[in-house]
């Protein structure tokens, strides 16, 4: 990571471009230096390429070591230009006065060309990463993901906030989750050789490493939450935007309970209820729950005609709709047993409940 930041700041040269200054063709320099650094910092690895030789894609598995916490200083635009001394002199403060043709070039400059407002933090740690297995045509993703966050983070001035390693990971793969040993990211992330085998073939190469990093920041901004014009008359600390024709607040980035969420944020929610319902309805534990049911009816309450014929709808949604989707449903046969011992009651209104549900 740090031989890739440090290559964007050596540049290109572009050669015979036209100057709008001077109108002539000259060689310049261009380069990347860091300006402003977000909350959230997303770095997407370039492990898909077109290949010209073959005129197909190519999936680049090389090796690439990726730091737990990172800093952004070295990189950044103002430490740059000031090791290079081309940061813009203030006025003097003994009240010199600089030449006025001077000063009126400069802030000419500085209309035309403003620099961006210093930056008070670069420190990011990981806390979040994307892999990807397979070729450039067809493979998997999943992530690994750092769960203490938000209000559980550690503070800025906690000399733990940049130990992410030993904060407790997750790994999220598809509907599988499971906890992840921080140790096991240099093998499983940061690539390796490229190997000849792969599993489409239109792509000669293959491998599992690390297609996206996500980073935070240590010294949280606000965040900027639009509101609308009928918002903005009932809410405090508004601020119109007459520029971008806009109502804004700015929030803690750890206190945003009092927004009103967003359809994504709703979305996102409603996803988290149904995985959490359809692990709890499939699992074992929930089957041996509805089994002590239906035994503790037949044993106890035979004789109530009502709570059986009741017992034998719930009894069919059971063994219909939950354990026979179920991939695991070793407990198929018990549940059956059970259910059997319900409609061998000599009810006719036990049977005809079980059978309505089956129509």
């Amino acid at each position: 990571m740090e031989e890739s930041l440090a290559k964007s700041l050596e540049g290109e040269i572009i050669n015979d471009f036209k100057c709008d200054g001077c109108k002539k063709n000259v060689d310049i320099s261009k380069r990347t230096l860091i300006s402003q650094t977000p909350n959230v910092l997303i770095v997407h690895l370039k492990r898909l390429l077109f290949n010209f030789d073959t005129f197909r894609n190519d999936k680049i598995n090389t090796y690439f070591e990726f730091p737990a916490y990172l800093d952004l200083t070295p990189y950044s635009f103002y430490h740059i230009m000031g090791k290079e001394n081309r940061l813009r002199k203030k006025k003097d403060e003994d009240g010199e006065e600089e030449d006025e043709e001077k000063e009126e070039e400069e802030k000419k400059d500085d209309e035309e060309n403003p620099w961006p407002e210093e930056e008070d933090c670069f420190e990011y740690k990981l806390v979040g990463v994307t892999v990807h297995s397979g070729s450039a045509d067809s493979g998997h993703y999943w992530a690994y993901i750092n769960i203490k966050r938000g209000q559980d983070e550690p503070g800025e001035d906690d000399p733990e906030w940049a130990n992410t390693e030993k904060d407790p990971w997750m790994e999220f793969n598809d509907s599988r989750v499971s906890e992840y040993k921080f140790s096991k990211l240099k093998d499983d992330a940061f690539g390796g050789s490229k190997s000849s085998s792969g599993w489409g073939s239109w792509s000669t190469s293959y491998g599992q490493s690390a297609y996206m990093l996500v980073y935070e920041r240590k010294k949280k901004k606000p965040l900027k939450v639009l509101v609308t014009d009928a918002e903005a008359q009932k809410q405090d600390g508004v601020v119109h935007d007459e520029a971008n024709s806009e109502y804004y607040q700015l929030l803690p980035y750890h206190n945003l309970n009092e927004v009103p969420a967003g359809d994504i944020y709703k979305g996102v929610v409603n996803n988290c209820q149904s995985f959490e319902f359809e692990n709890d309805i499939y699992s074992h534990e929930f089957f041996d729950f509805v089994r002590s049911i239906f035994k503790n009816v037949t044993e106890k309450m035979k004789d109530n005609t009502d709570i059986c014929a009741l017992t034998a709808k719930i009894s069919k949604k059971v063994i219909m709709d939950v354990v026979a989707k179920c991939f695991h449903n070793q407990c198929i046969k018990q549940m059956v047993e059970e259910i059997k011992e319900i409609l061998d009651i000599e009810e006719g209104a036990i049977i005809q409940a079980f059978m309505e549900e089956c129509a």
